[in-house]
């Protein structure tokens, strides 16, 4: 995700294409939105893992005292 947001930021940049009388804003309102959009995205992805990581999500897939799979030796019903 680094990789990502140095490489577009990098190609904002004014290098080629510029004309010599028309300059170009080193950093625009798009980069704000851009740092804002990984921003958003960052917290809704911690977000996400700490849910399904945990106990608050409901059940664990390391959880086997409450397995709901009902083979022997699985930790469900069947034991």
């Amino acid at each position: 995700i680094i990789g990502v947001l140095i490489v577009a930021f990098g190609l904002s940049l004014p290098f080629w294409g510029d004309r010599p009388d028309h300059a170009r804003a080193w950093f625009t309102i798009g980069h704000l939105y851009a740092v804002l959009y990984f921003i958003v995205a960052f917290i809704f992805i911690f977000f996400m893992v700490n849910l399904y990581g945990s106990d608050r999500g409901g059940r664990l897939d390391s959880d086997t005292e409450h397995d709901d799979i009902d083979m022997p030796g699985h930790g469900g019903d069947g034991k």
